[in-house]
């Protein structure tokens, strides 16, 4: 009984981590049970481990972005699209308050794109509502809220944000979650 519950620790300590060092071993175990004859059992248990070890959940690449100033930095947009834009991303947000400061405003960002005239949008999180910045310039910006949906921690999302300029009408920007 004490054997089955090591072999599960194992095979899900395996699935999160293994070394090239481990599964060498592991696959010298094996062949040293075949050679010595030591039976299937032991050998079926080491083969459960390592078939657990290639399983996962989840998306096969994904990005972690841990720490209050962690981001990707891209170069500057040299011009913005001028119809509008769509943005399409899976993401899971491990927590909404900040851990150092659990008191404070927190806003974390999903993304943020400018050019250097200051023209660009900043869409983060403000408590679970997800909020959408667009800067005209430096000085005049909108700020849209999306009130509608609140978002859980540890939970992923599919989320497709569709920005449509209109010329002497008011933008329209469409928040799409989990496909609706």
């Amino acid at each position: 009984a004490i054997s089955g519950e090591i072999i599960k620790a194992l095979q899900t300590l395996s699935r999160f981590s293994i070394s090239t060092y481990e599964l060498k071993l592991l696959l010298r175990m094996m062949m040293l049970n075949q050679l010595n004859g030591l039976g299937y059992s032991r050998y079926d248990s080491l083969l459960s481990i390592l078939q657990h070890s290639v399983y996962k959940e989840g998306p096969d690449v994904y990005l972690d972005f841990s720490g209050r100033d962690a981001n990707i930095t891209l170069p500057q947009i040299e011009k913005f699209p001028q119809n509008g834009y769509s943005i399409y991303m899976w993401f899971r947000m491990e927590s909404f308050t900040d851990a150092l400061n659990p008191q404070t405003s927190y806003r974390p960002y999903l993304f943020s794109f400018s050019t250097s005239d200051g023209f660009g949008f900043d869409v983060f999180f403000y408590h679970r509502t997800l909020m959408v910045q667009t800067r005209m310039s430096k000085s005049k910006s909108a700020m849209q809220s999306f009130t509608s949906y609140e978002f859980h921690e540890k939970t992923w999302y599919s989320i497709g944000l569709s920005h449509e300029y209109r010329f002497l009408r008011t933008s329209e920007v469409s928040l799409f979650v989990n496909g609706a």
